[in-house]
């Protein structure tokens, strides 16, 4: 593929810059509840969807399987989440959210919330419609590679 004259280079600079500034802020938030960004979207991601397997909760936060395994390690210890055999096949473990991990997204939701926000602040309803769909077709062009 060929680069067009004129390509808004600076487009994908904005994107990595605000996303960097996002998590930045994110993690300063979390950081009061001894989270870290990966156990966030993990909770975050069980406590909407229930229970997932370790390659299904990879792909859904975007975290590679060793990282994730890292991290459910040290949110098992802290009895946020468990490993489970699956009801449908006891070879296939999955992740479950235990009461103290809902317990701990319940407290640091509004927290989030506030900063989610703040960061859409001056946006409105169409304005972040289509920003979520800019971002799903991106993602989506970038699955199709």
């Amino acid at each position: 593929m060929t680069v067009p004259s004129g390509f808004p280079a600076a487009l994908s600079l904005a994107f990595h810059r605000t996303y960097a500034a996002f998590n930045t802020s994110l993690q300063i938030v979390l950081r009061e509840h001894g989270l870290t960004l990966t156990h966030w979207r993990v909770l975050a991601f069980l406590a909407e969807h229930g229970e997932r397997s370790v390659s299904a909760l990879a792909a859904e936060t975007g975290h590679d399987q060793t990282t994730l395994s890292r991290a459910l390690t040290v949110m098992e210890a802290a009895l946020w989440v468990e490993r489970r055999a699956t009801v449908r096949d006891h070879r296939v473990v999955a992740i479950h959210l235990l009461k103290d991990g809902r317990k701990l997204f319940r407290k640091a939701m509004p927290l989030v919330a506030d900063l989610e926000a703040a960061a859409f602040e001056g946006l409105t309803a169409r304005d972040q419609s289509l920003l979520d769909k800019a971002m799903a077709q991106v993602q989506r062009n970038l699955g199709a590679l």
